[in-house]
């Protein structure tokens, strides 16, 4: 695919949040009766985690699908547990998925397999392993994470987690322990990072009937369930995609509908990290706005947003002045490396960036050139490169584009819309 440099400008509508939907549509599954989750987002990863909890026994209805935009309204009835012992569940590519289902299927079933392809084989599941171990609960793999096979049953009320890996573990904990009727526990046993996405997982429990507590002082997690309850959602837009849509308005006016102004997705801090930047981003109503703007460079620590890591750089790369990411370690075992699928990607467009051991350090330049650049199979970094077209000279020829219909599959026609160009 070819992108020709054209500025972007108009009204997007952001597709629905995925880490909502993702927990709302699990939460859904162990309630009495049906509820209605509207505004779904049909990726790529929210389609692994209907089809993951289906093999499991759940029943879900997707209706009302609108193929332009791919939002649908998910129906999801009360969880029936299976008779058949071959449980096979295929995660795709998607990480939450895979992280989230991993101790609800170990927590119901006796044996489960666990398969999914591409970046997903190679993610760390060692949180889990330890768990299992101490738990006397047999597990296999071969050379790569996946396909794993786990033997028995998940079921102890008290638990042991690392916090710097990563919040999927922690989340995929709690929301297995908001089925049973009982107190749990999760101690964290090291410094706790992106704790903003445990937010948005304690905020959806608790629409579904179930309180979670945090208590700074001891670093732990309390789960006070008494089983789901019934509950009809709304899912609101995605933060995190919204802050490719501002970087890109950042070069003229693009105006953003769909987005909750008190919504408890720590991503919306993009537009706290692109104000300080010198962007001028502001409210109209329900609308978010995002203007002609001077950037400057910023030192900015991911450690609580790594998600927004590729946005951010994107934006130092046209920032006056040297600019830093830290804390970012993590970032080297998502979709891709992300310091360096990040590095290379600015520096192919003609950008100056070098990587660290925790970040990278870019010097921002007035505008990128083009070229021919990788997606890495990372959405992120896709919608990075479109993002940045504005900022550039020249063409930009695009390997593997559509993968971003891991989570934002109309990304590209929303583009176009906004007036870019493809070829």
């Amino acid at each position: 695919m070819i992108i020709s440099p054209n500025i972007l400008e108009g009204t997007v509508s952001i597709p629905a949040s995925k880490s909502e939907a993702h927990r709302a549509i699990i939460c859904a599954c162990f309630a009495d009766g049906k509820s209605t989750i509207s505004n779904v987002t049909l990726s790529q990863d929210i389609i692994a985690t209907i089809d993951g909890l289906k093999s499991l026994g759940a029943d879900i209805e997707v209706t009302g699908k609108n193929n332009h935009n791919n939002i649908a309204t998910v129906v999801v009835g009360k969880f029936k547990l299976k008779e058949d012992a071959n449980i096979i569940i295929d995660c795709n590519e998607s990480g939450s998925t895979l992280r989230f289902l991993i101790p609800i299927a170990v927590g119901l079933y006796d044996k489960v397999r666990f398969i999914g392809r591409g970046g997903l084989e190679k993610r760390p599941l060692n949180v889990y392993f330890d768990l299992f171990e101490k738990h006397n609960i047999k597990y296999f793999h071969g050379n790569d994470y996946l396909p794993l096979d786990v033997e028995g049953k998940l079921n102890v009320g008290s638990f042991e987690v690392a916090g710097d890996i990563s919040s999927q573990f922690i989340t995929g904990i709690m929301l297995a322990k908001g089925i049973g009727n009982e107190q749990s526990q999760m101690q964290i046993t090291s410094k706790l990072e992106s704790k903003p996405y445990i937010d948005i997982t304690q905020d959806v429990m608790k629409k579904y009937g179930v309180e979670t507590q945090y208590s700074e002082k001891e670093n732990r997690y309390l789960v006070n369930s008494n089983g789901y309850r019934l509950n009809d959602f709304k899912v609101m837009g995605d933060w995190s995609h919204a802050g490719f849509v501002l970087l890109a308005g950042t070069s003229s006016k693009i105006t953003i509908i769909g987005l909750d102004k008190d919504s408890k997705q720590g991503d919306k801090v993009i537009v706290d990290i692109l104000r300080s930047m010198g962007a001028n981003i502001y409210w109209k109503d329900n609308l978010l706005v995002s203007e002609k703007s001077q950037l400057n460079g910023r030192t900015i620590d991911v450690s609580q947003c790594p998600d927004l890591a590729p946005v951010i750089a994107g934006a130092m790369s046209i920032a006056m002045g040297e600019s830093k990411i830290v804390g970012g370690e993590r970032l080297k075992i998502k979709e891709s490396d992300r310091i360096q699928s990040v590095v290379e990607t600015i520096n192919n467009l003609g950008g100056n960036a070098k990587a660290t051991d925790d970040g990278m350090i870019i010097q921002g330049l007035e505008n990128l050139l083009g070229g021919e650049v990788s997606c890495y199979n990372d959405h992120r970094i896709a919608m990075m490169i479109g993002a940045l077209s504005v900022y550039c000279t020249d063409d930009i020829k695009v390997n593997d584009h559509k993968c971003v219909a891991k989570s934002y599959p109309q990304f590209w026609d929303d583009f176009v819309e906004l007036g870019g160009s493809l070829k």
